[in-house]
């Protein structure tokens, strides 16, 4: 069996200084490029829903969250608060730290391989549309994929140089990583997967290793502290909850409704690459660069598709495991010369990744009606512009709450009415482990109290999206006579239709609402 130690392999033949400036040079400029189209949508782009209910996050400071932990929250508290509530601050975090992993993957990726290895990797990864999306908007995947990428990074460098002080460096990335996003328990796989597999305990079995472990867990108490303090809410709804979950009864369909999710966001071409790279990876698995990013790669998929058969996946769970694909793809494409020999095929590839990639950026600058079905980043402040009217016609401006049907548009209300303070869920409505509608409350049920709310007036907003068969249909759980049972007076005050590109892109139907009495039976 061949040995899977770097340092026995006879090593390549070194770029010159020449090679090496010019394809970093050429990195810069993806850098550079990439970064003005992603600071260029987040000037004219509203927030995505998503997003808005980060900023809540940042809006109910605190040491974790319902559904995630707390470094999405952070970091946008942090720089939001160097110029005010905008978009583009709110934005700025993902946009500086994707950078920050293009950085760190042609590091190692250089480092493996050569410098044009390195960028064939990372301009194969701003091709793609999973990484692309998660680059332009702020959602927990930013902070996961940089410290993923770093823990990559400190963990090669550990097998490399057969040191294990490289092991705090893992532990420190896993442990931001766990700030993150649950999913970041497996950075340290990497290494430790292909150590066990290289039986080499010693570089594996350590104090550093235990060290860095305990800043880990150091590092991630923030949210254990939380979840013991609300009955350990957040594991129990990302895990149990989660996975008990079923879509379908139909394994064959949730199979392929997976399959279908990741190629919506890797687009079909690039789906066939991702495919293609990991079985190229197979192959050389023999090659030990090769097979510390399969062992960086493969668990996660593993549990994903385990998940599969049994849930839905969504199309960001497997997102942290196509990093190590991609460096191999990279790989791949020097090694073959593929974009030169295969131009037709490549094109066939990279073209219509690149055309879905763009498709926020173009439905945001250009008012294409046709794409009013996937804009979310359309019609959020007009809604809020009619309840800050409604707001100030309210008899009481004190004891007066907002509260939208599900967090979605309860998260857009906080952030364009700049009232986070007095927005709430459907929680005011609906009873936890009884009610369907209570779930899509989410962190807002931990926001306020409904005992301190009763007697306060209200208004509440249920929004409508028009769906491919051409009819309305409601977005969340809400039933107009549960509502209204919660409150001595309730009334529909309008319907608010919101147009782009001369099609109806979102219905918002407001309603006044008078002295709340708190759930009722």
């Amino acid at each position: 069996m061949p040995s899977l130690r770097f340092k026995n392999l006879i090593p390549a033949a070194k770029s010159d200084n020449a090679e090496i400036g010019q394809w970093s040079f050429y990195f810069i400029q993806l850098v550079l490029i990439t970064t003005l189209l992603r600071l260029i949508f987040s000037v004219f782009a509203e927030l995505k829903y998503e997003e808005a209910y980060y900023w809540c996050y940042a809006a109910h400071l605190d040491l974790s969250y319902f559904d995630h932990p707390p470094m999405v929250g952070w970091l946008i508290y942090a720089f939001s608060h160097l110029g005010g509530n905008q978009e583009m601050l709110v934005r700025v975090p993902t946009i500086l730290l994707f950078a920050g992993t293009l950085v760190v993957l042609f590091r190692l990726a250089e480092a493996m391989f050569s410098p044009k290895t390195a960028f064939l990797a990372c301009a194969a990864a701003c091709c793609l549309p999973a990484f692309e999306w998660y680059s332009m908007l702020m959602l927990p995947e930013a902070p996961l994929l940089f410290f993923w990428a770093l823990g990559m990074l400190y963990g090669y460098k550990l097998i490399k140089e057969e040191k294990p002080v490289y092991w705090w460096g893992v532990g420190i990335a896993t442990g931001l990583g766990l700030l993150s996003k649950y999913p970041a328990l497996l950075i340290p796989a990497a290494p430790i997967l292909y150590l066990a597999l290289a039986k080499r305990w010693k570089l594996l079995f350590n104090v550093h290793f235990a060290g860095a472990a305990a800043v880990a867990l150091a590092l991630f108490s923030p949210v254990i502290i939380w979840n013991s303090q609300h009955e350990w809410c957040s594991f129990m709804f990302q895990g149990v909850s989660r996975f008990s979950e079923r879509f379908t009864t139909d394994l064959t369909n949730r199979l392929w409704g997976t399959l279908l999710n990741q190629a919506v966001v890797l687009s079909p071409g690039g789906l066939a690459l991702i495919a293609w790279g990991l079985w190229a990876g197979w192959r050389r698995r023999q090659e030990p660069a090769v097979r510390y990013l399969l062992c960086a790669s493969l668990p996660l998929l593993a549990i994903v598709l385990a998940v599969s058969c049994r849930r839905l996946v969504l199309m960001n769970w497997p997102l942290p495991s196509y990093l190590a694909a991609i460096i191999i793809i990279g790989s791949e494409l020097e090694n073959r010369d593929l974009l030169q020999r295969r131009k037709a095929l490549m094109a066939l590839v990279f073209v219509p990744a690149i055309l879905i990639s763009l498709l926020p950026l173009i439905g945001t600058m250009l008012p294409i009606g046709a794409l009013n079905r996937m804009n979310d980043f359309r019609g959020w402040q007009e809604v809020s512009k009619a309840v800050i009217e409604d707001l100030g016609h309210m008899p009481s401006q004190e004891a007066v709450i907002i509260a939208g049907t599900s967090y979605q548009i309860s998260s857009e209300l906080a952030f364009y009415t700049k009232r986070p303070d007095i927005v709430t869920c459907s929680n005011l409505w609906c009873r936890p482990g009884i009610d369907e509608g209570f779930k899509d409350a989410k962190g807002f049920t931990y926001w306020c109290s409904n005992e301190e709310l009763k007697g306060c007036d209200a208004i509440i907003v249920a929004y409508d999206e028009l769906r491919s068969d051409g009819k309305w249909h409601q977005r969340g759980e809400f039933e107009e006579k549960q509502c209204s049972r919660c409150f001595e007076s309730f009334a529909k005050s309008e319907t608010l239709t919101v147009f782009y590109g001369g099609k109806p892109l979102r219905r918002y139907r407001i309603y006044l609402a008078h002295n709340y009495l708190g759930l009722q039976p």
